[in-house]
């Protein structure tokens, strides 16, 4: 059974959803109800002298099998049963016409359960495909790529840039993150392995990188003849 849709949580809806509806209705059955409606098409057959035998003889004839089954009177020369099915079987006719297509969206379900099924309409569709995307929002891990943070600091980048790769998708070992450091006059780069991403740390590791870029800095001005 589908998991990912609670049953009891289906049905809650639905009957929220019929409360708004006319009493008789012929797209929502309770038990009760559609027991009922055997006998009433029976004895609409004997003597239809009422508005309700004319509405049941209409909408409803009676499949006799191991149980008996409200179905859709069938045209002359008609060899399609469509199905009525109660409020209760509801959840578990969509959980199967969703497994038959694929998973499939409500265009292919609604065409597929027209071919079977008579009282299964557009809104009881989308609220089980929306009650299947809830949960699917809800509990679907994040995916989580290579994502690269700026560390935001203005003493910091008065002098440099220092980003934190994220790699816990593809983590080595207990390093997650890489701190880069780049500095702005000599754009010289420093990577270094981490494995918190603490702006704390991280910034303490940065004021060691600056150390030692002092030193690049000073190279590269006598190289570029540059005095700093």
């Amino acid at each position: 059974m589908d998991t990912a849709v609670n049953r009891d949580l289906f049905l809650e809806k639905l009957n929220a959803l019929i409360v708004g509806k006319r009493e008789d209705n012929c797209f929502y059955f309770s038990k009760e109800k559609y027991s009922k409606i055997p006998f009433e098409v029976v004895s609409a057959k004997t003597k239809c002298n009422t508005p309700l035998d004319y509405r049941r003889l209409k909408s409803f004839d009676v499949l006799k099998n191991n149980e008996e089954k409200l179905i859709v009177p069938l045209k002359p020369e008609e060899t399609n049963i469509q199905y009525y099915v109660t409020n209760d079987e509801m959840f578990s006719v969509l959980y199967e016409t969703h497994i038959r297509t694929g998973q499939g969206g409500r265009t292919r379900i609604l065409k597929e359960l027209q071919i079977k099924y008579k009282n299964i309409t557009y809104e009881v569709v989308m609220l089980y495909l929306n009650l299947r995307k809830q949960y699917q929002m809800k509990y679907s891990a994040p995916k989580k790529g290579i994502v690269g943070k700026p560390v935001t600091s203005s003493e910091l980048n008065s002098k440099c840039q220092v980003d934190l790769i994220d790699l816990q998708s593809n983590r080595n070992g207990k390093y997650k993150f890489i701190m880069v450091y780049q500095d702005h006059l000599t754009k010289f780069e420093e990577r270094e392995s981490s494995t918190t991403s603490n702006k704390n740390v991280t910034k303490l590791r940065s004021v060691k990188q600056i150390n030692v870029v002092v030193k690049a800095r000073a190279s590269w001005a006598i190289q570029n003849v540059i005095i700093v």
